[in-house]
């Protein structure tokens, strides 16, 4: 008896771990991944907590399968931006220190840096390490796409909401 109970345990873990588990084949993964994308958000376009965390899970574990694949850096960004919406902080962080370590010369890791630092300033109110990952990401890539709003971030961290409006008033102003 003690044998089923321990075996309907592991057998229940499996099947909620869902794609967590690294066993999946890529075309299984594949095939989960494009199912949860085509309902991860209600009716209502509400997206839904649960199926979106579980398919970040289904995009490391594909990203795990293939690590070399060309598109393990997007499939991560992705997984990212999921976990961004779902304040999911630790996590994020993760899977953004993942692409900008794994995959240095890929075309998401600037952007990666970027959204750390912006994690770190409006999602964990940590002014000091987002300003220097704004630092290292003006450093990096003076040429990127979101240098100016680098910039803008670092020129107003800290100001309140007050003082933010004041700033553009004058500029306005100008």
């Amino acid at each position: 008896m003690k044998h089923i109970v321990v075996f309907l345990a592991l057998f229940s873990i499996l099947i909620i771990g869902g794609c967590s588990q690294k066993k999946e084949q890529p075309k299984g993964l594949a095939q989960r991944i494009e199912l949860l994308q085509d309902s991860l958000y209600n009716a209502d376009g509400v997206l839904s907590a649960d199926k979106a965390n579980e398919l970040i899970g289904c995009y490391e574990a594909l990203v795990d399968s293939m690590p070399t694949d060309t598109m393990a850096p997007q499939y991560l960004f992705i997984a990212a931006d999921l976990s961004i919406n779902l304040s999911n902080v630790d996590r994020t962080v993760r899977l953004l220190d993942k692409i900008i370590t794994t995959y240095p010369q890929s075309d998401k890791t600037g952007l990666s840096l970027f959204l750390k630092a912006f994690v770190y300033e409006e999602q964990l109110n940590d002014t000091a390490t987002a300003k220097k990952y704004y630092e290292q990401f003006i450093t990096e890539y003076p040429e990127h796409d979101f240098i100016d709003d680098a910039h803008i971030a670092l020129q107003n961290m800290g100001k309140s909401p007050e003082e933010l409006i004041r700033s553009f008033e004058e500029m306005n102003e100008e």
